[in-house]
């Protein structure tokens, strides 16, 4: 991750620095590899060093972000073959039916927990206050992935829109 600073403390500027998650960041981070699954994770730390009120918004990268809870969705833990295993064999032993109805129950929990996590991980739209920081995940199809990539964020008075990408992450406003 590399950050920018400007020599000048006066300087109103905005900046960010990114690291690309490989598959044991994943498993590391996130407890599930979404790499497997067709989903590049990035974290992104996003700076406004300025007096503006900025816009950003995962939609302003040069590729398409996945949605969250798609990508926590494809990564959820399924039991309904071992339930559906447990639950036919109950029809014959009725204790079957116990680990039928835990397994289905833990899974729901787990999945839920996990929709939390994610969410609770990633970026999302939303209006940087002055001097702020933005902090977190967001997810690319990796068909769609490229290693340099840009955004912009768009001054929320003027409608002026900052362009940074990973040759330039840093920007003087």
């Amino acid at each position: 991750m590399t950050v920018h600073a400007f020599e000048d403390d006066n300087t109103e500027y905005v900046s960010f620095a990114h690291r690309v998650f490989s598959r044991h960041d994943c498993k590391k981070y996130l407890d599930r590899n979404v790499i497997a699954r067709g989903y590049q994770p990035v974290h992104i730390t996003v700076s406004n060093h300025s007096n503006r009120y900025l816009y950003f918004s995962t939609s302003h990268f040069s590729f398409p972000c996945a949605d969250v809870e798609c990508v926590a969705h494809s990564v959820h833990t399924s039991t309904a073959g071992r339930a559906v295993g447990y639950g036919v064999a109950g029809l014959f032993i009725w204790p079957f039916l116990i680990p039928a109805i835990v397994d289905g129950v833990g899974s729901a929990e787990a999945n839920q927990a996990l929709d939390a996590d994610f969410e609770r991980k990633s970026v999302e739209d939303q209006e940087m206050r002055p001097f702020s920081v933005l902090n977190g995940l967001f997810f690319v199809p990796v068909e769609y992935f490229t290693p340099k990539f840009s955004l912009f964020l768009v001054d929320v008075k003027t409608r002026e829109k900052f362009k940074l990408d990973t040759c330039r992450p840093a920007l003087k406003i």
